[in-house]
């Protein structure tokens, strides 16, 4: 076993020997180990890992062979002494480090067939990474908002088409007047009206005509349509007539002041006809209507004579106040005369009326009477009443006529037969001091 340490001792020491030789003596003195027997391990007396290959250490550990083992290496031998290896390793060899240092051969592979070292593959670059993940990002984004897209749009189509329903209603506002409030041009079902918008620009107040307007809910949109007319209270004064038997009258007969704008005629012409036939009294109906196709009925008198009526002799009183208003008043008592061919003489024709004419300085206290009379309501006036009621606006008068008949002309003036022009006028005139002036 001592040989054999020694034998060991004595090749490894001279490999180490032929390393620190000059390059030259290495070539001659390096023979290809392939006898085991020989040289069993070629070992790092310190790490036990083998000389390295290219700087690094070949391990060739002899399986058969410890060096660990204190029965086959002398604990005396400098070869086990760690310091004195280090020493003459550090005296003797090379290093491996640096291959390019000068009179330093690099290792020599000590198998024709070691591995080599395998590549490792290239890394991708970073740029690569962050434009892929860009893509990645921009194609879901696109994916996310195509989506939300197309389930709104189709939401709110199907929300439209199932609940949203406007119905517009066409209106009539008044010239000078003001647009009514949304509710009023359109009925929506499925969206508050508040929640809608409604297009009134082409809509002109200030001239007569058909405007359209349009609502839009969501995306639905309605179209209607808006009129704007003229409704000013048109002002008629109408008159009482009187005519002969089966004579001929026309509505405007009835008209105190007709103008063309506006349009005549009698709510029963037929009945007018027939009452035309027969001496009496009749209350007459007139239609007028506007050229905004408003119409309205007035209703006057109709007095059918034997004779013809010559004219009328009017006997009237100065005007008074009237107590508790802003009016004054003045009474008007009218009397019909005729001719009477067989005596010559200009007789009362049994036709008269007592007019009341009120003029007030007040204007609302005129206008408040005049609502009262459009609403259909009865006028009363310091107690007088009557059916036949005109109005003057310029003038804010009121009149009111009742008819004097034969019997009240009678008992209200002081049982005095009337029965001839003269016998009237001296009457009212002298007992009464009216005024009075004969009219044909």
């Amino acid at each position: 076993m001592n040989d054999e340490n020694n034998n060991l001792n004595g090749n490894v020491l001279g490999t180490v020997d032929n390393l620190t030789s000059s390059p030259s003596e290495q070539e001659n003195n390096i023979q290809p180990i392939s006898d085991s027997n020989n040289v069993e391990n070629l070992i790092d007396p310190v790490s036990n890992d083998g000389i390295q290959e290219g700087g690094q250490f070949f391990n060739v550990q002899n399986n058969n062979t410890n060096l660990n083992d204190s029965s086959n290496v002398n604990q005396s031998s400098s070869f086990t002494d760690p310091n004195v290896l280090n020493n003459n390793f550090n005296n003797t060899v090379p290093s491996f480090e640096n291959p390019n240092s000068i009179g330093v051969t690099p290792p020599i592979s000590l198998t024709p067939d070691s591995p080599q070292p395998i590549p490792e593959p290239p890394k991708p670059k970073k740029s690569n990474k962050i434009i892929f993940v860009i893509i990645i990002l921009l194609a879901l984004a696109a994916i996310g908002g195509g989506t939300y897209y197309v389930l709104r749009y189709t939401k709110l189509l199907n929300f439209n088409k199932n609940n949203i329903s406007i119905t517009p209603n066409n209106l009539e506002i008044d010239l000078n007047s003001s647009l009514p409030s949304d509710q009023d041009f359109a009925s929506v079902t499925g969206m508050s009206i508040e929640s809608c918008t409604i297009d009134k620009s082409n809509i002109d107040l200030t001239k007569e005509g058909t405007y359209s307007f349009v609502v839009t809910c969501g995306n639905i949109s309605k179209k209607g349509e808006v009129k704007v007319i003229d409704n000013t209270p048109f002002e008629v004064s109408l008159k009482d007539v009187y005519t002969q038997l089966n004579s001929e009258i026309t509505p405007q007969d009835f008209i105190l002041n007709p103008v063309d704008s506006l349009k005549y005629e009698f709510v029963n012409a037929s009945e007018v006809t027939n009452n035309l036939n027969q001496v009496g009294e009749y209350e007459i109906g007139i239609k007028v209507t506007n050229a905004n196709n408003k119409s309205k009925e007035f209703l006057s008198k109709l007095y059918v004579t034997e004779y013809k009526i010559k004219g009328f002799l009017n006997c009237y009183t100065n005007s008074q106040n009237v107590s508790n208003t802003s009016a004054t008043m003045v009474l008007n008592n009218r009397f019909s005369i005729v001719y009477d061919e067989q005596t010559n003489e200009n007789k009362y024709g049994g036709l008269g009326f007592e007019a009341y004419t009120f003029t007030f300085t007040d204007e609302s206290e005129y206008t408040n009477y005049l609502a009262l009379y459009n609403s259909g309501q009865k006028v009363v006036i310091n107690e007088i009443s009557g059916d036949n009621i005109l109005f003057d606006n310029p003038s804010k008068s009121i009149t009111i006529t009742n008819t004097i008949d034969n019997n009240k002309l009678y008992n209200t003036y002081d049982q005095t037969i009337f029965d001839k022009y003269n016998s009237i006028k001296n009457y009212f005139s002298d007992t009464l001091g009216q005024t009075c002036i004969y009219e044909n």
